[in-house]
Formats: C-alpha cells, structure tokens, sequence
C-alpha cells in the first residue's frame, strides 16, 4: 500500500515538478567548473508474450542525477548515478532483484583538444550510440532500459571534413560498478571486448554523410543467461569476430530522405567459421501541401540465420545492439530462441506513417512483417517453432506528446499476430507501454 501511494504522489507531482526543472541550476546556482542535473523516466508496462504465464503488468520508476566538472577548458570529467525501482501488480508477489540497486551509470574523464591538436579522449564508463544503433547501441542488454553503457577508451580525431573514432570496450557482463551490487545478475551472458574504428565523412558524397566501420569483437564463452539470471541450455562459444561496414544517410530529392547500412560478420564461432550479413534500408517522405504535416516511411531488413545443414555458422551477430530498433515486443518473443533482444534469421518488411494532429503530439501507425531465413528450432523445440518462414505480423501504434522542453509522454501499443515460424498453438502477443518522461 505504501508503495502504490508513492507512486501515485510521483504521479500527481510530475505537472509541478516539471515547472522548476529546466531552470534548476539557475534557481539553485553552481560555479562556472560545475554543472548537474537529473531526470525522472516513469513508465507502465504491460506484455503477454509467454504462453506459460499470464502476463507481466508492473511500474519501473528510473531516477538518474548527474553532475560534471570542468576545471579547465581542455579537461572534465562527468558521472551519473541511476537506479529503476520496479513495483508488479502481475506476477503478484514478484521482486525484481535490480529494484534497489543503485549503479554508476556513467563515469569518464574528457580531455578536449589539448595543445590544439585534432585529438579528443574520453576514458571511462560511457554511452556510445554509433548511426542508428545497429552494431554499437547498448553495451548490457539484460536490465532493459535502464543502462546501455560501455567500459573503455572513445579517442576522437577532427580531420576536418572527416571524423575519426578510435575504440576499446570491455564489457564484463557480470557486474555493473555499484554502490549496492547485487548479486549473480548479469548485464550480459558473455564478456566482450570490442574494438575499432568508426568514421564519418561529410564531403565526399554532396548531401549524403558517409560513415564507414571497423570492428573487432572477442566475446568469452559462457552460458547464455536470460533476464533474472536462468541459465538456458544454450551456449554461446568463444567467437572473434571481424565487422566491416558503411551507412549513408541523405536527401537525394525534396521531401524525400533515405537511408542505408550494411556489414558483414568474418572470424570464428567455436569450432566453426562464422560468415555472416546484415543490413537495413528505408525511405521516408514528407507529404507536401497535407492539411495535417505527415510522412510515409517505407523499409527493408536482412539479418542472416544459421544454416544448421552447414559446418558454418552464418547467424548474425548484433554486437550491442540487442535493443529494442524494430519491435518492443518482438524484442521478448526472439528471447525463446537466442535470447532477449538477439536480432537474427530474420527478414523485416517495415512500413509506417506519422503525423502531427495538433502541435506538440506525433502519432505514428507503423506495420511490421516478420520472415524468417532458416528453421533452426523445429527439432529442437518443437511445442514452439515449425517449418514456416513466416514470424508474425506486427502492428504499432506510438503517441508522443511534448508538454513543454521538460516534460514529455508516450503511449505505445503493440500487438503480434504468430506466423507458421510457429507452432499453431502460439498465442497473438500485445505490449502496452505508457511513460512520462522528466528532465531537472
């Protein structure tokens, strides 16, 4: 009772707070080396997604503060605590073991062009997002949203038109730097370290930024851990693994802007060779002289599946970016088969139009096929998985409303109709998600 009574203040108390939070620092004061601030991420959740329950209906409250300190022009460092307190009404009676811990969610010193040189470091743990999330997004997958942080080394170099990103990550995937850790949880089910290279060139194509990758990731066997810490009976090997890759972004006509990425995956899995592909390509067009401002995204995905016929494994690999880019729910359905958010053996036909009904909201009606390329599980999972290619049809609706630049809100529905990929006696799949969303 005492807790539904907390949340229901935060509730009621967001309008309000919303108010003093852009001018904080100012109604507060700091020295000019200082800077701080926070936000406050309130969302409700519902998915059924499992056949085996009845569905997870539960609150997840994240407060993060952050602070920074430059002493000197050329030299800062930041640091941001995060906590995501999470109260379920279904399964009732459960205690998600993350709820209390509080974690270092970034902490990295930033030396800036010393000397004058074209040269910038950042060292320590940070957030690196790379284009659109395909490769390089979120360095711990299995505590949702709370974190997507990385531990290593960022060094920029300003080649002027060209970009420079020399990278060095190591990810543990067993424990987060915490003030109260908590105990055999996992960010991830391997120990990666990944690095490489990531460029971006802003002249070479006239309107389309060029950005080009190489990067190598050593991920540590282990077994495969779902959320909660269940180990799975599946293994994930020792694999090394060579990316190469490019993404262009641009508008090659009025109205019309369109993008493309593509990488492919060479190095060892185990025992085996691993030869892998992927990439996305979409088209978005701005409807001109529309009584309501509206646009029509139009989109294709490959990710490559493992033959099991083969002595290869051709599965794609998503590096960090097990995240939810294509599908909220779909990101829990794929956990049966390689694990939450493992985006592979899949093909996405993607179509969506957005609008603007009234200033300040956007609402966005999108579509989602789901194909699959090989069928690696009729056999070895049959109650779940047949022979077909078809995953599933995926429709979403997603409202956006911006109060002010405080505060904003999202409602996001999803609903997934089971394709033959699955057996018939899989059940239609929803996700409901609602947020309020609060920056100090």
């Amino acid at each position: 009772m005492k807790t539904m009574v907390a949340i229901l203040v935060v509730v009621l108390a967001l309008p309000s707070l919303a108010a003093f939070s852009g001018p904080l620092v100012d109604a507060v004061g700091s020295p000019d080396w200082l800077s701080y601030g926070g936000d406050l991420r309130l969302r409700q959740k519902y998915l059924d997604v499992n056949p085996s329950k009845d569905g997870e209906f539960f609150f997840r409250i994240r407060p993060r503060a952050w602070f920074a300190v430059s002493p000197v022009e050329e030299v800062g460092a930041y640091f941001r605590f995060a906590n995501e307190y999470r109260y379920y009404f279904l399964p009732r009676g459960y205690v998600h073991p993350l709820r209390d811990e509080i974690i270092i969610d970034n902490a990295y010193l930033d030396v800036k062009k010393p000397l004058d040189l074209p040269v910038s470091v950042r060292l320590g743990r940070q957030d690196l997002i790379y284009g659109e999330g395909f490769i390089v997004m979120d360095g711990g997958p299995n505590d949702g949203s709370r974190s997507i942080y990385s531990d290593g080394v960022k060094v920029s170099i300003d080649l002027d038109p060209t970009t420079v990103d020399l990278i060095a990550v190591y990810n543990r995937g067993d424990q987060p730097i915490a003030i109260n850790e908590v105990n055999d949880y996992y960010q991830d089910a391997q120990k990666i370290g990944l690095y490489g290279a990531y460029l971006t060139n802003h002249s070479l194509i006239k309107n389309f930024p060029l950005e080009a990758y190489y990067l190598f990731k050593d991920g540590k066997e282990s077994d495969y851990l779902f959320k909660d810490g269940k180990v799975s009976d599946k293994q994930l090997p020792d694999n090394q693994i060579h990316v190469v890759g490019a993404r262009l972004a641009g508008h090659p006509v009025d109205n019309l802007t369109t993008v493309a990425e593509g990488a492919v995956q060479l190095g060892d899995w185990g025992d085996e060779s691993h030869r892998a592909w992927g990439g996305y390509a979409y088209g978005t067009y701005q409807i001109p002289n529309c009584p309501m401002k509206s646009a029509l995204t139009l989109g294709y995905t490959y990710l490559s599946g493992d033959d099991p016929s083969t002595d290869r494994h051709e599965g794609w690999d998503p590096i960090f970016s097990r995240w939810p880019k294509w599908s909220d729910l779909y990101v829990y359905t794929i956990a049966t088969e390689d694990g939450p958010g493992w985006w592979t053996n899949m093909q996405i036909l993607r179509a969506a139009w957005a609008s603007q009904p009234i200033d300040k909201m956007t609402l966005t009606l999108g579509l989602n096929y789901f194909l699959a390329l090989e069928n690696p599980f009729e056999t070895t999972k049959p109650t779940l998985f047949a022979g077909g290619s078809t995953r599933g049809l995926n429709p979403v609706v997603n409202l956006r409303y911006k109060f002010n630049d405080w505060l904003s809100s999202q409602w996001l529905l999803e609903y997934l109709r089971p394709g033959s990929y699955y057996q018939n006696t899989v059940n239609s799949q929803v996700f409901s998600r609602c947020e309020l969303m609060i920056n100090f």
